[in-house]
């Protein structure tokens, strides 16, 4: 699984701040206060001011001598202002934090109630908030909301990864096992003729191979998404490691009737690379190429210079991929129906560990092919600059 990490950039954290810094909800509070004491301050001032005009005196001594009578109950005129200044304090106070406090509230619980009914599947976007504490919390709980959302999608697809690996796996130990198995048991009985011992002992060993290339692919693989594959970048001449692997190949093409050669025209052309990663990943192409091309085909392993840089090719007259296939063509455990009909018992791992190694080496693995027509696979090793690990 990829690695998760969950960033907030310096810049925009600063800008943040500064916007809730310009409108927090103290001063909100402190403004709808203000406004709520407001009608009482007024009339409070109203009555003590002492107004030289005879209508506004006549008023307020009207307001402190005057009444009002509600069925048996007296109340003095001052009260019925007072608690009639209170109600409009009250209100525009309220109407204030309605607009500043209370309705953004809202909006984001209504939003959070959203992304919760869809199990934060699918996070609504945020609804537009004042620049105040209230508009900040809203953007962190969108921020980790939508992290959680990405990293409950990547655990249900790692937990998906694990059970196709669990099943691939099992697949694929079972024929080789079953295979060898069968081999001991001919071996173990005295009615197998002697003369079928070396063969059966042949088989047994070309299962056993074929057991370790499926496990070390599990493991590279494995290696790789937990960033635990570690590379050596060395100045080695990589002519020899190509040839030697052609050489130890050509046994097995022989057998299957598929002519092979490696064709180069310099004999020594040094380059930075891991000479063990190069190996394995040449290794599963040439396996490849070897065990998707039909007898009478041919295999070319070559070496061209092109400037400070080495291209390395496989070819071959093999059944090719098709153009749809090639996008999925590195995705780990991926094989086309055509690939599992020919070779059933293939990982699916081989092109996606290659694939991992070409672009350690700060290189890009290509693909040229025709369904039918065989395929070319190709990259490229850098003889002056060494990549970083």
């Amino acid at each position: 699984m990829k690695d998760v990490s969950f960033v907030v950039e310096a810049d925009d954290s600063e800008l943040l701040a500064r916007k809730t810094s310009r409108f927090p909800l103290r001063a909100k509070a402190i403004i709808a206060l203000f406004f709520t004491l407001l009608p009482l301050a007024l009339l409070s001032v109203f009555v003590a001011y002492p107004w030289t005009s005879p209508g506004l005196s006549g008023m307020v001594t009207q307001i402190q001598t005057g009444g009002l009578q509600l069925y048996s109950y007296y109340l003095p005129a001052y009260l019925v202002l007072i608690i009639a200044a209170a109600f409009v304090g009250f209100g525009i106070g309220y109407v204030a934090l309605e607009h500043s406090v209370i309705e953004p509230l809202h909006r984001l619980v209504a939003w959070l109630k959203q992304a919760r009914s869809t199990a934060f599947a699918r996070v609504p976007v945020l609804p537009r908030l004042h620049r105040d504490e209230i508009g900040e919390l809203g953007r962190l709980i969108s921020s980790s909301t939508a992290y959680f959302s990405e990293t409950k999608q990547q655990n249900s697809t790692l937990i998906d990864e694990k059970s196709l690996f669990m099943t691939v796996a099992a697949h694929q130990l079972r024929t080789p096992l079953t295979g060898l198995l069968w081999g001991i048991e001919s071996l173990l009985s005295p009615e197998t003729p002697a003369d079928s011992r070396h063969q059966i002992m042949t088989d047994v060993d070309g299962l056993l191979k074929r057991m370790r290339l499926i496990v070390n692919h599990i493991l590279a693989s494995a290696n790789v998404e937990d960033g635990k594959y570690g590379y050596v970048f060395e100045k080695i001449d990589i002519i020899p490691v190509i040839d030697k692997l052609v050489t130890e190949f050509k046994p097995v093409s022989d057998y299957r009737g598929v002519a092979m050669a490696f064709e180069h025209d310099v004999a020594a052309f040094p380059v930075y690379a891991d000479g063990e990663r190069i190996a394995l990943a040449l290794f599963d192409l040439i396996s490849n190429a070897i065990d998707y091309t039909p007898r009478g085909g041919t295999i070319t392993v070559s070496a061209v210079p092109q400037g400070e840089r080495l291209e390395i090719a496989v070819a071959d007259t093999g059944i090719g991929i098709s153009e749809t296939e090639i996008l999925s063509l590195f995705t780990k455990f991926y094989r086309s129906d055509r690939a599992r009909h020919m070779r059933p018992d293939g990982t699916g791992l081989g092109l996606f560990l290659v694939k991992n190694i070409i672009t350690s080496h700060h290189s890009e693995i290509k693909v040229a092919s025709k369904e039918g027509s065989g395929s070319r696979f190709s990259f490229s090793l850098d003889s002056t600059k060494k990549p970083s690990a």
